[in-house]
């Protein structure tokens, strides 16, 4: 299974990610990043962040930058696209969901959730948090 993160909000969240990923076993992540989180070389506050928030995990991970239009990325590839999405009726939770090793599950911050379109592209959805 393969991860693409669309849009990160805050940097320090992809810190976190960064950390989750590793526990996992991940050592690639997708992302379209359009506030440029992602970089070559980061100043004093951000190194500090990448060391405290993400243990050192965030250098772990090679970041794929998706470059271009998100929806051309996803629609390029074919394995199916499970969508993390805020708890609805239809999507099966992470808990009982049974995920293929080609799968890409694409997430973004809860606060806004994926687009519409990028939904569209997807074959799946599972929530991200279980229903209270």
């Amino acid at each position: 299974m393969e991860v693409f993160v669309y849009a990160p909000e805050q940097f320090e969240n992809l810190c976190v990610l960064a950390r989750t990923l590793e526990v996992f076993g991940f050592t690639s992540c997708h992302v379209y990043d359009p506030h440029c989180f992602v970089r070559e070389r980061y100043g004093k506050s951000y190194s500090q962040k990448l060391r405290t928030v993400s243990a050192g995990a965030f250098s772990k991970i090679r970041w794929q930058r998706v470059e271009g239009d998100p929806l051309e990325f996803l629609r390029a590839r074919p394995e199916r696209h499970v969508a993390s999405v805020p708890p609805r009726e239809g999507a099966v939770s992470l808990h009982h969901f049974r995920f293929s090793s080609s799968d890409l599950l694409i997430m973004r911050a809860e606060s806004r959730g994926l687009e519409a379109s990028v939904l569209a592209e997807c074959q799946a959805q599972s929530p991200f948090r279980r229903p209270a």
